[in-house]
């Protein structure tokens, strides 16, 4: 993490949550820049747990000076380091425009193309296309040949056997259906995809492995 002095008197004054507060925790063990902040203000909560309301009305105890430089020199050098980052970034835009189209399909891959399965029961047809997610994977299902008026799910079944409801639907006057879903699994954590109605009938099944 880079250097927030915010972060770091919020740790002081122990009003961080635990999982931020052991980023700070970590971040102070390989930055010498803020352990120096930490122990400047480390009796800071004692200090103000002493203080008496009028006290405290009078606003906050003042750091010495050296303290302000030591704050201004890590802003000034953040300030410094951003800059750097912008011009970088410049450059490699500039590069990317002499280069053409084929300098940014080096840099940037294409987004990796969706797995689909099928499967075909009766008069019910299916497929459905699987695309990686942040929070697992985002479905997209063409259905057709139900009955119309059906209450439908589409049910997505993991290799642990944990079956997640990833989306639900009434079939059309056609029977037909295009329904989007999201299961918290990722694509290769995935077996199988089952159409069944709401009273537990499966119309279709279709496995990852065909």
């Amino acid at each position: 993490m880079s250097c927030p002095e915010t972060a770091v008197g919020a740790y002081i004054l122990g009003t961080l949550d635990p999982a931020e507060r052991a980023a700070v925790a970590a971040h102070l063990e390989e930055c010498e820049r803020c352990r120096s902040v930490r122990d400047e203000f480390a009796g800071l909560p004692g200090m103000l747990s002493r203080l008496t309301p009028e006290e405290a009305a009078g606003g906050p105890p003042r750091p010495d000076e050296s303290a302000y430089r030591r704050l201004e020199s890590a802003a000034a050098e953040r300030r410094a380091r951003h800059r750097r980052r912008r011009r970088l970034v410049a450059a490699i835009a500039v590069l990317l425009l002499l280069a053409g189209l084929g300098a940014g399909w080096l840099l940037w891959p294409r987004e990796q193309a969706p797995a689909t399965v099928s499967a075909t029961s009766g008069p019910v047809e299916a497929i459905v296309s699987i695309r990686a997610a942040d929070n697992g994977s985002r479905l997209s299902l063409e259905l057709h040949g139900v009955r119309s008026g059906e209450r439908c799910r589409l049910v997505a079944v993991g290799r642990d056997g944990h079956r997640e409801v990833a989306g639900s639907w009434v079939a059309t006057y056609s029977g037909a259906a295009t329904v989007t879903g999201i299961t918290a699994a990722g694509p290769d954590e995935l077996v199988r995809f089952e159409i069944e109605t709401f009273d537990g009938t499966t119309l279709v099944t279709m496995s990852m492995d065909d």
